[in-house]
Parts: C-alpha cells; structure tokens; sequence
C-alpha cells in the first residue's frame, strides 16, 4: 500500500484530490485521454473511470467519490470506497492528482 493511500486511510477519507494541474485531458465517445505534461504520457479511461475523472475536477475528498459512485452506479458503498482507493492510488502514482491544498 502506498504512502498516498496510507494517508487516506488514516485520514478517515477526508482527503481533498482533484486532478493535477499539469494534465491536459480531452473527452471522447464514452471516455476521456489525458495527457501528463511532465512524464508526457496519455492515459484513457472509460466507464467508472470517466466518471470519477470528471468527479475531481472539482477538489473532493476520497469519501465523496465514493459516495458519487456508489449512488450513480447503484453500488455498494462500502465496495465504492476501496475501488476509489485503488483509483485514487494509481492516478497519483502517475502524477494524475494532487492533493488540494487551497
């Protein structure tokens, strides 16, 4: 588990993330590609992903995307607060989130 996830975890989920500023990211049918201006690599998410990705364009915390998902989805929220963990992860491993700190 990384530190980034450690962090929510002991944090209760109240964590503020929101997509990082040096990501450019256009939509396309049914997903959205996103480009790292510092790694200059693309990524493509669909589905679930999309819809988070458009979820944190506005900074909220680990807890409200769960919720977001768990109620556009129909899912279990329990369920929906481990895969936003998970999400949360990779994105920032890639440099994809950051952190708010407004």
């Amino acid at each position: 588990m990384s530190q980034f996830v450690m962090r929510l975890v002991a944090s209760g989920l109240n964590v503020i993330i929101r997509s990082a500023r040096n990501v450019v990211w256009s939509e396309f049918h049914g997903g959205v590609s996103i480009l790292s201006l510092e790694s200059q690599r693309y990524f493509r998410l669909e589905g679930v992903g999309h819809f988070l990705w458009f979820q944190l364009q506005t900074a909220r915390s680990v807890s409200e995307l769960a919720s977001a998902l768990a109620n556009e989805y129909e899912m279990d929220l329990e369920i929906c607060v481990s895969d936003v963990r998970e999400f949360a992860d990779s994105l920032f491993r890639e440099g994809l989130i950051d952190k708010d700190l407004t």
